[in-house]
């Protein structure tokens, strides 16, 4: 088969897996968490099978239905993202802000009732929302309602809304200081009491975007005044102005911007188990801490056979089963258990979701573009690519006869068209731009004049694949493999690899043994095209798996037949 056939064939692989391997990570159930971030780094992304995780971009992910033995391993990248917010008053109202040095577009967080501002910038959910924000290139601001008493935000649909009023004057405020630009993209997003009021402040300010977390907004404001809006409800909100009455309304909110061809997406965060490292990523404790939290609860009858809470934790004083040294981490532990059991309470464990969201929404125009899938054009399996690579778009269905145009916006909001290799009717080829900035970037597609299909994807150094003669990712390899008297020359392509930082940080893994390749690079004819070649000994025999191991990131697997 030619290489350039190799790039018109569009087909999709079937995706499987069954006994579970995780590095990085644990398995609960049908749960899967990565680690807490090392010092210094970000979770990036799950590695390795990740067809088995519903979304391998989120730390804390579910199990798809799968068969046989499978790996994952959870990567985390350095970042020095230190989320620091600098506070300061409008109007005497405080108010906690973080500027990256670059930053594409800020968001407004609203706090719910009877919180603050700077609270937001607190709590191990609340830091990891931020780090994942601020790395994909959003500038943060929080501010504190007017109404100090109650402590919730003004309800009223209008500009003389003092509570809007602040943040307008907050707005010109930053401006005038070079901290934001003039006209720069905003986006919302509301906690609770703090959702509802993102629904009014995006309609009145004409925003971007709204993320309302445990909030149904509200409802008419978003028929008469649509809006982008993604929501993270939860299963069992137990909050007397939300709760299922509440989740029922979000729903009716969201099947109402999908009719009005509005881009949209809903969440709702399920109960799950409270496995033993579930407290490591409260600050001053350790996974040994974690496992005395969890034991604790575990003998004093807390949790069911599967490690589920029994019940609300909000009715049961669970912290007096902690031992003495961790009391004074009731809070927090409560915190943890509240996500856990589903309550009406902040997660981030959806934070990658919001955020490819918001950068579809920058990448997209008012025309209400529809989501589609990107990922390697060599694995189909991550939304994942590098500069330079192979990438594949996939939708409902492209129009025919018109030639589409790829565009990706970086993170650093550089926007740049993309090469086209190939399409049909659900997929479209393309190359990255080599200069694309590492981070989350959108990808929309424009067709007939109009950009019609946007997503989202990571870009990193490195995203390493390995092309199969069927373009299914994972069959026969598209490979040469010559024969001599005491070894065999084996030539892979695939995409992704020529970012590596070293070909000594290049293995070629054939039968589950490792094997230095003699060059990894540039395929040189084709753009995008990456090659890597290998002596290996003339023992091998038999139909054996092949993948990469660039810069400890795993490719797919394919077979050679020696």
């Amino acid at each position: 088969m030619g290489l350039r056939c190799l790039f018109l064939l569009l087909m999709v692989p079937a995706l499987e897996a069954q006994t579970l391997t995780i590095t990085g990570g644990v398995r609960s159930g049908t749960h899967v968490f990565a680690d807490p971030d090392p010092e210094g780094q970000l979770f990036d992304r799950w590695s390795g099978e990740t067809a088995v995780l519903v979304d391998p971009l989120n730390r804390h992910t579910t199990l798809k239905a799968f068969t046989g033995p499978r790996a994952v391993t959870a990567l985390f990248r350095r970042s020095n993202t230190n989320v620091v917010g600098v506070s300061g008053t409008i109007n005497g109202s405080n108010y906690t802000a973080f500027f990256p040095m670059v930053h594409k577009a800020v968001v407004f967080r609203f706090h719910g009732t009877g919180g603050t501002g700077l609270a937001l910038f607190r709590g191990p959910d609340q830091v990891v929302f931020n780090r994942d924000l601020a790395d994909a290139g959003y500038a943060i601001v929080a501010l504190d309602s007017v109404n100090r008493m109650d402590r919730q935000w003004d309800t009223a649909l209008t500009a003389e809304n003092p509570d809007v009023r602040n943040v307008v004057a907050l707005i010109e405020q930053f401006t005038r200081q070079g901290q934001m630009r003039a006209g720069e993209p905003t986006l919302a997003n509301g906690i609770s009491n703090g959702g509802a009021f993102v629904t009014r402040i995006t309609a009145i300010l004409n925003w971007k975007a709204g993320s309302n977390f445990i909030s149904q907004g509200v409802g008419n404001i978003l028929t008469q005044r649509p809006a982008p809006t993604i929501w993270g409800m939860a299963a069992n909100d137990d909050n007397e102005m939300v709760g299922g009455d509440g989740n029922a309304r979000a729903i009716a909110s969201y099947n109402a911007l999908l009719g009005q061809s509005v881009l949209t997406q809903l969440t709702v965060n399920a109960a799950s188990p409270v496995h033993p490292l579930r407290f490591w990523w409260i600050e001053g404790l350790t996974a040994d801490d974690s496992r005395a939290i969890y034991a604790s609860l575990q003998a004093g009858g807390a949790l069911d056979g599967n490690d589920y809470l029994k019940q609300n934790p909000a009715t049961v004083d669970l912290s007096a089963l902690l031992p003495v040294r961790y009391r004074a981490y009731a809070n927090s532990i409560q915190d943890t258990l509240a996500i856990a059991y589903a309550r009406h309470h902040f997660f981030a464990d959806t934070s990658q979701q919001v955020i490819r969201f918001f950068d579809a929404v920058l990448a997209g125009t008012a025309g209400a573009p529809a989501e589609m899938v990107v990922a390697s054009a060599a694995t189909f399996s991550a939304n994942v690519v590098s500069p330079g690579s192979i990438g594949a778009v996939f939708s409902g269905g492209f129009a025919a006869g018109q030639e589409p145009r790829v565009l990706v916006r970086d993170a650093a909001g550089v926007e740049r068209a993309a090469q086209v290799y190939g399409r049909n009717a659900t997929q479209i080829n393309f190359v990255v731009p080599e200069q694309t900035a590492a981070g989350t970037a959108g990808i929309a597609v424009e067709t007939g004049g109009r950009r019609a299909f946007v997503g989202l994807a990571r870009v990193a150094a490195v995203a390493p694949g390995l092309f199969a003669a069927d373009a299914s990712g994972t069959g026969l390899a598209a490979a040469t493999l010559v024969t001599e008297p005491s070894r065999f020359v084996l030539s892979l392509y695939g995409t992704g690899i020529k970012g590596r930082s070293g070909l000594e940080q290049v293995r070629v893994v054939v039968g589950g043994v490792e094997y230095a390749p003699l060059y990894a690079g540039a395929q040189g004819e084709f753009a995008g095209l990456d090659q890597v070649n290998v002596l290996l000994p003339r023992t091998l025999n038999g139909r054996l798996g092949v993948a990469l191991r660039v810069d400890g990131v795993e490719s797919n697997m394919v077979v050679v037949n020696f």
